[in-house]
């Protein structure tokens, strides 16, 4: 039953994907006219049942070894949804939430209904506290005792210059990277640095060049 349900989401899915390519010019994702599609679009969408698809169907579209991941963080979130108004403290919420977890893993059903309900009606202070939640100084720390030791952790930023990169096949010959740009033109590129041991060029003064000072010095744990 459950994914006869997520079937006919998905046709209906399909079918406001074909209404798009339908009703607009070629290139045009978003509707140009004043004729109230729009609306009816938004309000068709805002009608379908899209808890189906957090589920039992969680995560179908995906390799089966990325599924329990998901399962935890959607079962997480419905339970923090469900404590959020109860605590003012984010410790509170995260306490009352691994108590109340229990259900939601069992019930898949009730899982997706309670997710569907917290995307739709819990306001943006809810996600910050949702996200933030492991920058709290408790979890941090436990953190820091269970996850794996890496010998790199740094923070780069890489300027938005074309560099030659050699070809795998031919080293003699290379390919030149250009640099990503968006709307705001071109601009550095921050990135990090994760790796279980020290390689070659890790430490060389190219990339020391390019760290920024929150990850300048080498950590032992992620």
């Amino acid at each position: 039953e459950a994914y006869c349900n997520a079937l006919c989401q998905l046709r209906a899915l399909l079918y406001l994907a074909q209404r798009l390519l339908h009703d607009n010019r070629h290139g045009n994702l978003f509707f140009q006219d004043e004729s109230g599609l729009s609306e009816s679009f938004v309000r068709e969408y805002a009608s379908m049942h899209k808890g189906c698809f957090y589920g039992r169907c969680l995560g179908f579209q995906f390799t089966p070894a990325i599924r329990p991941c998901l399962q935890t963080l959607a079962t997480g979130l419905v339970a923090f949804g469900e404590n959020y108004k109860r605590h003012h403290s984010g410790i509170g919420v995260a306490a009352s939430s691994l108590f109340t977890s229990g259900k939601y893993a069992i019930d898949p059903e009730l899982r997706g209904t309670e997710f569907e309900r917290i995307t739709q009606n819990l306001d943006v202070h809810f996600w910050k506290a949702f996200w933030n939640i492991t920058e709290t100084e408790i979890l941090s720390s436990l953190a820091s005792m269970t996850s794996t030791q890496v010998k790199v952790n740094r923070a780069l930023s890489v300027p938005p210059v074309p560099f030659d990169l050699p070809l795998a096949a031919n080293h003699r010959a290379s390919v030149t990277i250009a640099p990503p740009s968006a709307h705001i033109g071109s601009a550095p590129v921050q990135m990090r640095l994760i790796s279980y041991d020290l390689r070659e060029g890790q430490d060389s003064e190219t990339l020391l060049s390019l760290c920024r000072s929150e990850g300048g010095a080498i950590s032992l744990s992620l």
